[in-house]
């Protein structure tokens, strides 16, 4: 599932938090087959990793997350603003169209 069917899927204000919740729970189990995929670690030996070496003090690792958390709080952005463009052009667009329908009547 792409990222705009993810979002559209979770915006659903009548969606079950169960469903949500059950959705979460797959989309983690793909993260952790997608790091398999890159790196050959399982993801649940990485977590387990980062609590046994204790790695959340460490200052390189913190870096690392830090960067991460970065570009994600940049690609948010970009895509909260795609898609309220978007929603913007969708409302002038039924705007427009309600205009051209009231004219022909």
């Amino acid at each position: 599932m792409n990222a705009k069917k993810q979002e559209l899927f979770l915006k659903f204000k009548h969606t079950p938090p169960e469903v949500i919740q059950s959705f979460m729970l797959g989309m983690q189990r793909r993260a952790f087959d997608q790091l398999f995929i890159d790196t050959g670690i399982e993801g649940e030996d990485f977590v387990l990793a980062i609590k046994t070496l204790n790695l959340k003090e460490d200052a390189e690792f913190k870096a690392v997350g830090e960067s991460y958390k970065k570009q994600f709080d940049e690609w948010i952005t970009e895509q909260k603003a795609a898609s309220e463009a978007a929603a913007k052009a969708r409302m002038e667009g039924a705007v427009a169209e309600d205009s051209k329908s009231a004219a022909t009547q």
